[in-house]
């Protein structure tokens, strides 16, 4: 002790060298999860997903199998199956992608790291955050229309941010032409690569990028088309093979070596946009279909055990939940899509713009045993919604309490989605001008949750377009069927300030269509509460023939028991027409394979084979 005290005595004047310590070591740990590694970060290693990844709302792609040394060497294994696809993250973009100029590199990266989480809204997606990324490496038309994705969302932020800089004007418009380039780059391999091996899943996924790039563009109409050929060819694939498990019918995939869980629940985007408003399906097809995954749901669980889950059964019950409304309001929502022929199944070009969910009522006698058969299934239906809603509750309740802000808005979004289908279900054949007064608390709590939906998702991306629907079609409900001031005036300024598209529904314009209504149903009308005389049914709103800002709105006043009073108004036209004729798009080839051989694509016929059909006035004019 003493002489180590004596030792770090110094001598006068002799210099005291700074002790030098050595470096503590530490292990590297090499069995994290693949998502930490390939982001060099550290991985706190839990199971099943590690927390730094939920932390952070980034889809963890689980953990590499560890092997002995004299074993043959094997690919990663992930969570959903394993296919050949899955194997092709674990490289490195430049061991194995090609790049053609140091532009596709960047936006290529731009895309791994917030094109992603921006285009997936409000839930994360393991198909943009995992298998499109995979697809990249095997499918050229995919990395291409990935480019091509993440080019023009970098132009849209730079127009939307610096709309008073010429400059950054400028640059934008680059970026666009850029973007238009690769996607008729992507378009010219996509259709020989379905045409020379084709197959399901690549058709699948080749269609989900198109209508992701196109909603993105702005084109309305070819979206919608190509939302249609994506759903029948998920129903093809689907009656070609029967589920094996009927227990797991609806949420998994009967072949997962053929297309995985994870690829079948993102083609469920195909349903929710076209159901009810661009199908054209009978009621028989609804009844039908209203009875996927039945097993699934008598065995659905008591509680979830995470947002995924939930997720995966809240699609299944709201896609069955949607095909009952349609089924016994077969025209409930015919007039909301413009473009659609319902005699002849063909696109036609309409002047009328929105009509009235109510502009038709079931007019044929209801015998005793429909009108059973009706009590019965919207009782099964709405059970089903509350079993998930208890189910979702517990998990509910811990998630508002979590840190992150991904998770919270998930929550919130369900809990909003599972308020509106309770409406639509419990109002399915319900005519009348006050059928949704009841629901006045469910109005209050959709904007309630909304804003602060809104408020989080602001501070997590300042992105316009998601692919998936969240939030908008539950505003829109409740600024159309409120008839308090106070509740229907917040959730027409929430669609304002919202200013994003999710799908083809635009918050803006939902807005302004709202406004338009109100104004309407608000004339000499002092209450706070709108009375049933005053209420209006809308028929049609006709934009003018030669263009402009105004259109003719044709309405109901009142109600059967009150007197009804047809009235015409013009009006500011709420709708754009650019929206309409998809920015001026060339019109869209139409044939269907059986695997998408033939894809719906914009082409040009005067182009020779050369591109899609996208000049460069096209993206001036943008």
């Amino acid at each position: 002790m003493q002489d180590r005290r004596r030792s770090d005595v110094s001598l006068p004047g002799q210099e005291q060298n700074p002790r030098t310590r050595a470096r503590r070591r530490t292990k590297r740990s090499r069995t994290g999860c693949l998502t930490c590694k390939f982001r060099k970060v550290k991985c706190d290693e839990a199971k099943p997903e590690c927390n730094r990844c939920r932390v952070f709302g980034i889809g963890c792609d689980g953990y590499e199998k560890q092997v002995s040394s004299s074993s043959s060497p094997r690919l990663p294994i992930f969570k959903d199956g394993a296919s050949y696809y899955n194997s092709l993250l674990a490289l490195s973009p430049s061991e194995v992608l090609h790049f053609k100029c140091e532009a596709e590199r960047r936006h290529f990266h731009t895309f791994q790291s917030e094109t992603t989480y921006d285009i997936c809204g409000i839930f994360e997606s393991a198909f943009w955050q995992r298998l499109v990324l995979q697809g990249c490496y095997q499918e050229r038309f995919v990395l291409d229309a990935v480019i091509a994705i993440s080019a023009y969302n970098t132009s849209l932020k730079l127009r939307k941010g610096g709309w008073q800089d010429e400059g950054c004007l400028a640059t934008a418009a680059g970026q666009a032409q850029f973007a238009l380039r690769k996607y008729q780059n992507s378009l010219q391999v996509m259709r020989t690569s379905l045409r020379e091996t084709p197959s399901p899943r690549k058709a699948l996924m080749a269609c989900l990028l198109v209508c992701s790039f196109e909603g993105l563009f702005g084109n309305t109409v070819t979206a919608l088309t190509h939302a249609r050929s994506g759903q029948t060819l998920v129903e093809n694939f689907l009656a070609e093979h029967p589920h094996p498990a009927p227990e797991e019918e609806g949420i998994t995939s009967p072949e997962p070596h053929i297309i995985e869980d994870k690829l079948l629940q993102a083609a469920s985007y195909f349903e929710t946009q076209i159901i009810g408003l661009f199908d054209g399906r009978c009621p028989g097809d609804h009844a039908t279909l209203k009875m996927e995954g039945k097993e699934t749901i008598a065995r659905m669980p008591k509680t979830f055990k995470n947002l995924e889950e939930a997720c995966a059964y809240w699609d299944l019950v709201s896609r069955r939940s949607m095909h009952f409304v349609c089924e016994y309001r077969p025209d409930s929502h015919r007039g909301l899509n413009p473009y659609f022929d319902y005699e002849s199944g063909e696109l036609v070009s309409l002047t009328k713009v929105i009509s009235d969910t109510n502009a038709k009522t079931v007019d044929d006698p209801l015998g005793k045993e429909f009108l059973d058969r009706y009590q019965c299934d919207r009782k099964k239906y709405s059970d089903d919604i509350a079993r998930w809603s208890a189910a979702f509750s517990d998990l509910y309740s811990r998630l508002k309490r979590t840190t992150n802000k991904r998770q919270i808005m998930g929550a919130h979004t369900l809990c909003v989605k599972s308020k509106s289908m309770e409406m639509g279900v419990g109002s399915a054949m319900e005519d009348g001008m006050c059928s949704h007064d009841k629901y006045f608390s469910h109005f209050r709590e959709i904007v309630i949750l909304s804003k602060e939906i809104i408020r989080i998702k602001k501070t997590l991306s300042q992105s316009e377009f998601a692919v998936e629907l969240g939030i908008i079609p539950s505003l829109h409900m409740a600024a159309k069927w409120c008839r308090g001031r106070t509740i229907r005036r917040e959730a027409i300024a929430l669609l304002y300030e919202y200013g994003s598209r999710e799908g083809h529904w635009d918050s803006k314009r939902m807005a302004e269509i709202d406004s338009r209504v109100m104004e309407l149903e608000e004339e000499n009308i002092d209450t706070e509460y709108i009375p049933e005389f005053a209420r209006v049914r809308v028929l049609s709103i006709t934009s003018d023939e030669e263009g402009g800002d105004w259109a003719t709105v044709e309405y109901v006043r009142g109600s059967p028991r009150t007197g009804e009073l047809p009235g015409r108004k013009r009006i500011r036209s709420p709708v754009d027409q650019q929206a309409i004729s998809g920015r001026g798009s060339e019109e869209s080839e139409t044939s269907l394979a059986p695997y998408g051989e033939a894809l719906m694509f914009p082409y040009d016929s005067a182009d020779n084979g050369k591109g899609a059909g996208y000049s460069e006035a096209q993206v001036q004019r943008l």
